[in-house]
């Protein structure tokens, strides 16, 4: 079945490499589940990434009519995060709201979740909570690393990851986050579909990431995929869309919307992320009132891609992921 994922990517200078996460029920679980769309926004400055993810998701009953307590979820990135905040679903509906807007415009002008001492070629890192979510970072280190972390997944309620999706990941060394989700406070159940909250990851990175390549087994779907930069992006070499058949279009000087602007300047706060260079809008002259005050006004650059993991397109066939 093919399904639309949105990602929303706020990428504040250089360039992104695409990543993607998975959902799991717990493994005795009668019913089934299925992810109906993953949404991003990535903010990126000098090494430094706040990757902020949310998953809408359907749960069918089996048998037993019964709703699972929780759900797991495994996120791979590229170093160890130091910090995890839920955030509020709004600023997504913001961001896209403000690109619709705006492009309208343009046409008409270390121990945690078990204690296994046997987990042979993994480590646990130490664990968070953030809100609704308890996270155990695990490193893993080879094919002993692939085992381990399958072995480990698999007595904590998560699904286990098919070897080729895993492996591109474990021969860089990225850490794999593994999520449970739990219901909200005063159920003892999740509901039966719903949007998971926005969840974001602080991390350093050399380049912006979103592991898209961890879904070669996720179906076809296709990606629009948001990207706020200081200079208009290039696509050459590695980077070029022909590669992965994705397409772009870029708006300058867009203004972000209310609910993504405060989470960009309370990610600024915080003092990990530094600040996005300011600057006042093309063709607006010092002496105009909305000129004086230099500002935030970034390149928003689309980017697209149809029946992606489909036939014609199997990320399995990608050389790396895609950045």
């Amino acid at each position: 079945m093919k399904r639309f994922q949105t990602v929303g990517a706020a990428v504040f200078a250089g360039w992104c490499g695409v990543a993607m996460a998975c959902l799991h029920p717990p493994a005795d679980y009668d019913g089934s589940h299925e992810q109906e769309s993953q949404e991003a926004i990535v903010f990126w400055n000098e090494g430094r990434e706040e990757l902020i993810l949310k998953v809408a998701y359907a749960i069918t009953p089996g048998a037993s009519g019964a709703m699972p307590a929780s759900l797991g979820w495994v996120i791979p990135v590229p170093t160890v995060p130091d910090a995890y905040t839920e955030e509020d679903a709004g600023l997504f509906r913001a961001m896209f709201r403000a690109w619709d807007l705006v492009t309208r415009e343009v046409v008409r002008g270390r121990r945690a979740l078990g204690d296994d001492e046997q987990n042979f070629g993994i480590e646990l890192l130490e664990s968070v909570t953030a809100g609704a979510y308890t996270i155990q970072p695990i490193r893993s280190r080879g094919d002993v690393g692939f085992v381990g972390l399958n072995r480990w997944l698999a007595e904590n309620g998560f699904g286990e990851i098919p070897r080729e999706n895993a492996m591109y990941y474990i021969s860089r060394e990225w850490i794999w986050l593994a999520v449970k989700v739990n219901p909200p406070e005063g159920e003892e159940a999740l509901a039966a579909e719903g949007e998971l909250r926005p969840l974001r990851i602080s991390f350093a990175s050399s380049r912006i990431v979103y592991p898209l390549k961890f879904s070669a087994h996720q179906g076809t779907f296709d990606v629009n995929l948001y990207v706020v930069t200081s200079a208009e992006p290039q696509f050459r070499g590695e980077n070029a869309l022909d590669t992965y058949r994705f397409t772009a279009h870029t708006v300058r000087d867009f203004a972000l919307p209310g609910p993504v602007s405060d989470l960009y300047e309370k990610v600024v706060g915080e003092g990990r992320f530094d600040a996005f260079p300011r600057r006042r809008p093309q063709g607006v002259q010092e002496e105009q009132p909305q000129g004086r005050e230099a500002r935030v006004v970034p390149f928003v650059t689309k980017i697209s891609g149809t029946d992606v993991n489909g036939p014609s397109n199997p990320i399995a066939s990608w050389p790396r992921a895609f950045t």
